[in-house]
Order: structure tokens, then sequence, then C-alpha cells
């Protein structure tokens, strides 16, 4: 008799899901460098607080964009830490130390690789799940976008960061 191969749930799908080494090393982030830098709970707790920052939109908008359920009151701490506990914790860490300083340049790649229809769309669902109807997507929320649709565009990313600084 065959096995039953089990289906994996659409809310299994990890958030943000890791990557090599060398596409790390290649974008600036070294992270064997990271992890003798930053203490492991330290780190975590940091990064989800920069998460909850976001915004209740663009939290909401990126648990959507995910399939990851979440509860229409859930705080934006409780919702940084769902999506949180959905991804790989590295790559969130690399995530935000590859934005620093890169907020023009993530913009201009963002425009350019995400059609002008799905920006108006992501832009509308923000606004509406937001508790702000002037909630905007934020830079770091782009580059999590560009990670998720096209982890290859952080080259561009970084190119116009060392050719413009």
């Amino acid at each position: 008799m065959p096995a039953i191969k089990k289906k994996k749930s659409p809310a299994a799908q990890k958030f943000l899901k890791s990557q090599t080494k060398n596409y790390w090393n290649q974008l600036g982030i070294f992270p064997a460098a990271m992890k003798a830098v930053f203490d492991g709970n330290a780190a975590k707790t940091d990064s989800k607080k920069k998460l909850a920052k976001l915004g209740q939109g663009n939290l909401r908008m990126l648990c959507e964009q995910s399939k990851i359920a979440c509860a229409a009151g859930l705080s934006e701490t409780r919702l940084a830490e769902s999506l949180f506990n959905n991804s790989d914790p590295s790559t969130l860490l690399h995530l935000l130390e590859f934005a620093k300083r890169k907020t023009e340049w993530i913009d201009k790649v963002y425009e350019e690789k995400v059609s002008s229809r799905k920006r108006t769309g992501l832009q509308a669902s923000v606004q509406q799940l937001g508790k702000s109807s002037t909630e905007t997507i934020k830079t770091f929320t782009k580059l999590i976008l560009l990670y998720r649709l096209f982890p290859k565009s952080l080259m561009d990313i970084f190119i116009y960061d060392t050719w413009y600084r």
C-alpha cells in the first residue's frame, strides 16, 4: 500500500524563506559576522519590534500576501509576532541590516519591478486594512515584497547603492 502524502496547508508557507550564505555575501551581508555581533534573543526581540513599527495596514497586508491567518483585532505586536514565527529569523535580520541607508534605492527598484497596477492594489490593501486611510506602504514593506516576489532584485538595490554612494 503506498504511503499517503500530507499536503502542506497554505498557512505552513513561510513568510520569509532562507537563502544561501552566498546570496547574502553578494549583497554585502555576511551571516557569519552578523552571528558574532548579534545575540540571538536580543536580535529576535529587536526584529519583532522593528516589524511592529510597520503599522497595522502594512502588517495585515503582508499576512494576507503570505496567506497567514490573522484575526481582525490583533495588535501590531501580535501581527509582527505572527509574521516572525512564519519566517526564517536570520533572513529577517539580514533584510533589516540590508535596508540600512538604502531607502532611495529600495523605492526605485520597487517602482521598476512591481507593476503600477500591483502597486496600486497593494497600497489600497494597506489603507483598507490599516487604522488610517492615509497609511502608506513603508520602505521596509517594499523590501520584503521585493524579496518575496523578485529575490534577485536585491542585487539591483545593492548595485545602485554601491554605484551612487
